[in-house]
């Protein structure tokens, strides 16, 4: 019985983490007028972190929830692509403001320590249409 709550649970939160699953570089977003810049790339725990600071350029307050995403690659020749991922803001940013950011990324079939010169770029904040 505790085996069936247990999975029961699993298949609950997989489903929950799923519902929020955004693709890095969708078109279905609207993209947010900012500056991003970055300001540390580093190997942490076996994963591509990339930190940084964005700025909201736009006139209006940018509402949660928002994303900041980014694209990583091998190095800076940016040929070989690992993939994307983002994180998510739960606080508004008036216009001027700056926030920090950092976005980790452990792709999938690589050996992250194998790619020491690893590179970010296409970094960009957006939110959901629907948001």
């Amino acid at each position: 019985m505790k085996r069936l709550i247990m999975m029961g649970c699993f298949i609950t939160l997989s489903l929950i983490q799923c519902g929020d699953n955004l693709v890095t570089g969708s078109p279905d977003v609207k993209t947010l007028s900012s500056n991003i810049e970055i300001t540390d790339t580093r190997i942490s725990a076996g994963a591509f972190v990339v930190e940084g600071t964005v700025e909201n350029t736009s006139k209006d307050t940018w509402y949660p929830t928002w994303y900041v995403e980014a694209d990583f690659y091998a190095d800076d020749t940016y040929k070989l692509k690992f993939g994307g991922h983002y994180t998510s803001k739960t606080y508004s940013l008036a216009p001027k403001e700056k926030t920090l950011f950092e976005i980790t990324f452990i792709p999938d079939q690589v050996m992250v320590a194998d790619y020491p010169n690893f590179a970010v770029k296409n970094l960009r904040a957006y939110s959901r249409n629907n948001d």
